[in-house]
């Protein structure tokens, strides 16, 4: 999604005396492409924001919502395209003004509510007709003003020697980048979405002042054909064959869709908010500035080899996930930015002649619906997970230079290793494989396998030592390169050998970061060492000197060398018997990591670099212990997983609720646990505990609860109880009550259970006050936050729908954002009143016994809380020092950056306030303060003062 490039003006004639020939670049066409364009990308994030409640916080949202914005943009280009058939600019300006006035009577901006609320007509295309009914046409009118008023000053100003409008592509440009920026960093956090909503229209009334100034100026100067376009007319470029649009909409489907997929990518584990939304948006639009430069900052050759190391590492480590959200951010949105940038500068490279460039723009245009499509509409309906975004980055990797169809014998023998590599990958995902070291006869240490892989390594360094020394006499002598690479692999392995000798007790673990981060970590350091090395030797010829394979494998061989050596020091091998399951997840990594190398190494043929990634992709979503599910269900809310594990401290099998890549629930299938409320709702975590607590005053009670999940807490429904799930997705619904599935809503819980389909604020407010004693607020689609279920109105909503002594309990775990702080302002300012418990699951117990969790409960009364807050564990909540979020402000950017926590930061405070390190045990400053008190004695009352004394 972009504006569109402007077409240079044909020169004319030399020594043309045309009087604009010295006449500079009219300063009102700048500010119409540039204003036009910030609106365009201002609104986008905004219209979003507006209807995501009704949805639930859906990350499919926003992918519904740029499919939207893509078709209205293809709109706006059509008719752009179809108005350039008027011969006279200023008829043109005319027509073109009273569509915007016409557009303007939908203003101001807002969600229609002609269709009524979300039911049973399918999201997307509810989503689809309130959008176009709200923004279409103003989205559509803005869209098209940036190619028309670039046609236009071709048409006036571009006779021989005018100004040439290369400065409005760089305003376009400059106003999209600014305004998509602006709106999380300044517009999101400090205007109340009220206030932005009106601005955006004033701005919209102000806009079209702007273009009657244009339309002015065009009058003025717009003096007919001229002679020098009269003969560009006669001159009729070459036709577009159908092969060369086929290929446009392919190389711009790919990065529309990729985008759409990274968003959904990060969205589900994050956040749903627009300041995520729009990070891939920008990149996005960065990549044409830099595709169409005359100069492209970066060179296509570049973009190709950085683009083949990023797409390795991704697909390789996407199945694993990691918990660093710097990491993820990172390393997928670098991934993007690269295939988007070289499908672009592959765009370019096609570009037709000059005067079909308007159908080579809407050619881009149709891939980018295309691709949006197929992400918001097609792929939720052919694929049970979001398995778009895999296939979308295998596909990005044709989009290389294809070679001879013949490969060389030395390609053969890399794709015979690739295979080899997937077939481990493939057995190690065998019981029988890894079954032979589960005795202990066969156990063997960790520290054991890096002393024999060293001496191997070592053995292999001195034999291609002596191999280099035996060809010091032949044709193709040792290099100093090669001595070079030989002596710093040699001290690398070295080191690991030495490390693994000396190696013991005393060493300890690296703190503050988990050992799949510190594999990534030293993945991705490797990754761009070695990348660093193509670039430096493939990029600079005045070197004069490129390494021979011989070279890059001794290098290859010297970056696993330092890896391990590096493993070893942080001591992260011991003198314990490896786990059968360990040794599973190293051969796969083995496999894994050999099929990357492989492909690394075929990069320059489009087709084995494809069939390698691919190859990769699945061999590391096979041996990925966290996906072996056996069904997957999808639908707009999301994806939800099903898998067993076997825990023997539960009677054997438990089936495992996922939703998302985040547990959200768990059922043993031993009757002797069968119903016994597992991970965040077992009897010892914060949310068991109140269930408990209520009961045991009251013979009977009502619950509510928002997101069902496993419908776990339905366990704790006596006969005389009644409970309510507030569910948006009917997915879930008919999953949870499904009794071959889970059973706790069907033959754990005694009393009733009913359930409410839609989004948990509209159900609510149309449930009769003073209902629940118990109203549970735990609606997570994976780790993304529905924002709008944590604002100031919607607190008050659950308190009016309380018992006087009822509770509401916030479930606020989450790997990502740090919620507790702006729960504890939302409470403040909805008048109710908190406590506060960060749990811990204790050490020793079967896995989905119980979860360490964030748990707040708040009550219209303090009196109703006295009971939890004479238990040590209950703790009071924070103070209020952060602005609370309502329905018009948000600020989950500061959740983002607050929960980020470096291992050597200590002094991380948010309002005043230290942070915790992260990890299931986090403590505040103000939990440590508050037990400090409760411990200490209290001190005895001051003695009362002494009379006065007498004269």
């Amino acid at each position: 999604m972009t504006d569109a490039v402007p077409i240079p003006p044909a020169k004319g004639p030399a020594g043309s005396n045309d009087l604009v020939a010295h006449e500079k670049l009219p300063w009102i066409y700048i500010l119409a492409v540039f204003c036009g364009a910030s609106m365009v990308f201002m609104v986008q994030p905004m219209v979003a924001k507006l209807v995501l409640p009704q949805l639930g916080g859906s990350p499919q949202v926003w992918n519904t919502s740029m499919a939207f914005f893509q078709g209205a943009l293809l709109v706006g280009y059509g008719y752009a395209h179809f108005l350039q058939k008027i011969p006279r600019a200023r008829t043109q300006v005319l027509i073109h003004l009273c569509v915007m006035i016409a557009a303007a009577s939908l203003l101001p901006l807002r969600i229609t509510t002609l269709l009524g609320e979300p039911g049973s007509t399918p999201p997307a295309l509810w989503l689809l007709g309130v959008m176009a009914i709200s923004i279409g046409a103003p989205f559509a009118a803005l869209s098209a003003t940036a190619p028309l008023v670039q046609a236009w000053h071709a048409k006036v100003h571009g006779r021989e020697g005018g100004p040439e409008p290369w400065a409005l592509y760089a305003a376009s440009n400059l106003g999209s980048l600014l305004a998509l920026l602006a709106y999380p960093a300044i517009m999101e956090p400090a205007l109340l979405l009220h206030d932005q909503r009106y601005g955006w229209s004033g701005l919209y009334v102000a806009f079209i002042g702007v273009m009657v100034v244009l339309a002015l100026n065009i009058r003025q100067h717009d003096l007919g054909p001229t002679v020098g376009q009269a003969e560009r007319k006669a001159a009729e470029p070459a036709a577009v064959t159908w092969k060369q649009r086929l290929t446009w909409i392919a190389l711009a489907a790919l990065p529309s869709s990729l985008m759409l997929g990274v968003t959904a990518h990060l969205t589900t584990d994050v956040a749903s908010a627009p300041f995520l939304w729009v990070l891939p948006l920008s990149l996005y639009l960065l990549t044409f500035i830099i595709a169409f430069q005359t100069r492209p900052m970066i060179p296509p050759r570049l973009a190709l080899i950085l683009m083949s190391t990023a797409l390795i590492v991704t697909v390789a480590t996407m199945p694993f996930g990691s918990p660093n959200v710097l990491f993820t951010l990172g390393i997928h949105l670098a991934t993007f930015f690269l295939c988007a940038l070289v499908c672009h500068q592959a765009l370019v490279a096609r570009r037709p002649d000059p005067g079909r460039l308007t159908d080579f723009y809407l050619c881009m245009s149709v891939g980018g619906v295309v691709g949006g499509a197929f992400n918001a509409f097609v792929a939720p309906l052919v694929f049970e997970t979001v398995a778009e975004y895999s296939i979308v980055l295998c596909l990005c990797a044709l989009v290389r230079p294809f070679g001879p169809w013949m490969p060389t014998r030395r390609e053969l023998i890399i794709c015979v290793v690739a295979v080899v590599g997937f077939v481990l990958a493939m057995i190690s995902a065998t019981s029988w494989f890894w079954g032979y070291f589960a005795t202990t006869t066969n156990a063997f240490s960790s520290l054991t396998v890096l002393r024999v892989i060293a001496g191997l390594g070592i053995a292999a360094i001195a034999a291609l030592a002596a191999a280099a020394y035996a060809r010091r006499t032949s044709e193709a002598p040792p290099r100093k390169l090669e001595w070079g690479f030989l002596v710093v692999a040699g001290a690398a392995w070295a080191m690991a050998l030495l490390a693994a000798l000396v190696t013991g007790p005393a060493m300890r673990p690296i703190q503050g970061m988990d050992l799949i981060d510190l594999i990534m970590v030293l993945v991705a350091v490797s990754g761009v060492a070695v990348g660093a090395a193509i670039v430096v030797f493939k990029l600079r010829p005045d070197l004069a000197v490129e390494p021979t394979p011989m070279e890059w494998l001794i290098l290859s061989l010297a970056v696993v060398g330092a890896d391990l050596a590096f493993l070893a020091l942080a001591g992260q091998f011991t003198t314990a018997n490896v786990a059968p399951l360990l040794i599973l997840r190293v051969a796969g990594a083995i496999g894994v990591v050999t099929v990357a190398v492989c492909a690394v190494m075929v990069r320059e043929r489009a087709v084995l670099f494809f069939v390698g990634v691919c190859l990769l992709a699945f061999s590391a979503y096979t041996i990925d212990p966290h996906t072996d599910y056996y069904q997957s269900r999808r639908s707009f809310f999301g994806v939800v997983h099903f898998s067993m594990a076997d825990v023997p401290g539960l009677g054997g099998k438990v089936r495992v609720f996922s939703h998302g890549t985040t547990l959200h629930g768990a059922q043993a299938q031993d009757p002797r646990y069968l119903c016994r409320p597992l991970v965040y709702y077992a009897p010892e975590t914060p949310i068991g505990q109140v269930f408990r607590q209520v009961q045991s005053v009251k013979p009977a009670a009502t619950y509510g609860a928002v997101g069902l999940g496993t419908g776990a807490v339905s366990a704790y429904v006596r006969a005389a109880d009644r409970m309510t799930f507030f569910e948006i997705d009917p997915q879930v619904v008919k999953t949870s009550s499904d009794p071959k599935v889970f059973s706790y809503t069907t033959r754990c819980a005694r009393g009733p259970v009913d359930y409410v389909v839609g989004d948990a604020r509209l159900t609510l407010e149309k449930q009769p006050a003073d209902r629940y004693d118990i109203l549970l607020i735990d609606a997570f689609s994976s780790d993304a936050i529905p924002a709008h279920l944590l604002t100031a109105e919607a607190m008050k909503g659950y308190l009016a729908r309380i018992k006087p002594d009822g509770v509401v309990i916030l479930h606020l775990s989450n790997r990502h954002l740090e919620l507790v702080f702006p729960a504890a302002s939302v409470v403040h300012a909805a008048g109710g009143y908190a406590l506060f418990q960060g749990h811990t699951a204790a050490e020793g117990m079967p896995n989905y016994w119980e979860s360490s969790e964030d748990v707040m409960i708040v009550a219209r009364d303090p009196a109703v809380l006295a009971a939890f807050a004479a238990q040590p564990q209950w703790l009071p909540p924070p103070p209020a020092t952060v602005r609370p979020w309502t329905d018009d402000y948000t600020n989950l950017i500061g959740a983002l950056t607050a929960n980020i926590r470096l291992p050597w930061d200590k002094g991380a405070k948010l309002g005043g306030i230290p942070l915790p390190g992260g990890g299931p045990a986090r403590r505040w400053a103000w939990q440590n303060a508050v037990e400090l008190r409760r411990a200490s004695p209290p001190a005895p009352p001051p003695a009362p003062p002494a009379p006065p004394g007498g004269r």
